[in-house]
């Protein structure tokens, strides 16, 4: 992967690695790992991940109002 330029506010350490999230849904997800402390400096996750939630929560609301109206 390319070089970050970050430090960890935990040590200061430049030794980062992404790491990718173990969970079945939000495997897309990676995070900057200190290699140093082991601190998690940021996450990111692709845009599709997010489109995925908002689906599902639209779909959940909708479920919801219309079991609730009979």
């Amino acid at each position: 992967m390319a070089n970050v330029i970050e430090t960890c506010r935990e040590c200061g350490s430049r030794d980062l690695a992404w790491e990718r999230d173990a969970g079945w849904v939000t495997g897309s997800w990676r995070c900057l790992r200190c290699m140093s402390c082991g601190a998690s400096v940021r996450a990111t996750f692709p845009l599709w991940t997010l489109v995925l939630y908002f689906i599902a929560a639209v779909t959940a609301i909708w479920g919801w109002v219309t079991l609730s109206a009979r």
